[in-house]
């Protein structure tokens, strides 16, 4: 069923009554000034296409809508929500996730925000109470997008320790979350600047680079820790090199390899680059075989196993 077009109306006063916003509207972020005020004027001209939706007085979904109608000075339209209480968080997530082209660390973002909260969304009822929470791993499955629960994770950690600014970055697609949780472990000055570059339209691959070392503090009765052996320093400079690929990997295609089966990635490849590849590959697979035969000597260290299959990576 299409719901008519609702034509802006002269008239300057609120509607008699404005329900309060649910919690749940709170997963997604608000639009940005820029963005609002093209959809302000879009209702200007063609009214507003779809009825907000409201539940016990509060809206559940429209919030953008009614807040246009508010700058606008005329009636939202509304209408009621007649699912089932468990099944609010559902909707929210439905009615908006469609609508939206959203980058996985902004996806990540959104499962931040439903991960520990009641599935109906309703913190006060006594039928809430007995709903299950939503974990980080249901999370990152409700809102799809290959977002993987180390995202969220990630974006957990960023909600609880990053300035303002740095979530803006973050909600606004103009910040990796995985950038970001390397941003949030320095003081709020230090947030902000880099917020502030990246918003002037600095790449945040950049700024994570140019941050100060992090250095913690020195207890004042603990001895001088003993200066590294040569070998040391070698094998923690293979561990950097290593660890740095891994964060690399995960802040450009978010350690998805589903898209990167050797059976596809190695057609696309000029036979120079294959003897290269190859060359890679033979130097490092011994070397790799030896690191995975020292782990299994290892107690407390997950056991790997080496995939060597054309058929690609698992």
């Amino acid at each position: 069923m299409n719901t008519p077009t609702v034509a802006p109306t002269t008239t300057t006063t609120q509607p008699s009554s404005n329900p309060r916003f649910h919690p749940l509207v709170e997963i997604f972020p608000e639009m940005d000034a820029a963005a609002f005020a093209e959809f302000v004027a879009d209702i200007k001209v063609n009214g507003v296409r779809e009825p907000v939706t409201v539940h016990k007085n509060q809206i559940i979904d429209g919030r953008n809508r009614q807040l246009a109608c508010d700058v606008l000075g005329i009636t939202c339209p509304k209408r009621v929500y007649e699912g089932k209480e468990s099944d609010l968080l559902a909707f929210v997530l439905s009615k908006n996730l469609h609508r939206r082209q959203m980058s996985a660390s902004q996806l990540a973002m959104v499962a931040a925000n439903i991960a520990n909260i009641r599935h109906g969304g309703d913190r006060k009822s006594d039928q809430a109470a007995t709903l299950p929470l939503v974990s980080q791993a249901e999370a990152a499955k409700q809102v799809g997008g290959g977002v993987s629960e180390r995202s969220v994770r990630d974006a957990v950690k960023v909600k609880a320790k990053a300035e303002p600014e740095i979530i803006k970055a973050v909600e606004q697609n103009k910040l990796p979350v995985s950038a970001a949780t390397k941003i949030v472990e320095h003081p709020a000055e230090i947030q902000r600047q880099a917020a502030a570059k990246i918003a002037s339209g600095a790449k945040p691959a950049d700024v994570v680079r140019a941050l100060p070392a992090s250095r913690p503090k020195a207890k004042p009765s603990a001895p001088a820790p003993p200066k590294p052996s040569r070998e040391q320093k070698k094998a923690w400079f293979v561990y950097a090199a290593l660890t740095r690929l891994e964060d690399e990997w995960a802040e450009k295609y978010d350690g998805d390899l589903g898209d990167y089966d050797a059976s596809e990635f190695w057609p696309l490849l000029g036979t120079h680059m294959q003897e290269d590849v190859v060359r890679v590959a033979k130097a490092l697979l011994p070397w790799l075989e030896g690191i995975i035969a020292q782990a299994k000597k290892t107690s407390g260290v997950e056991k790997p196993k080496l995939v060597t299959k054309s058929a690609g990576v698992q």
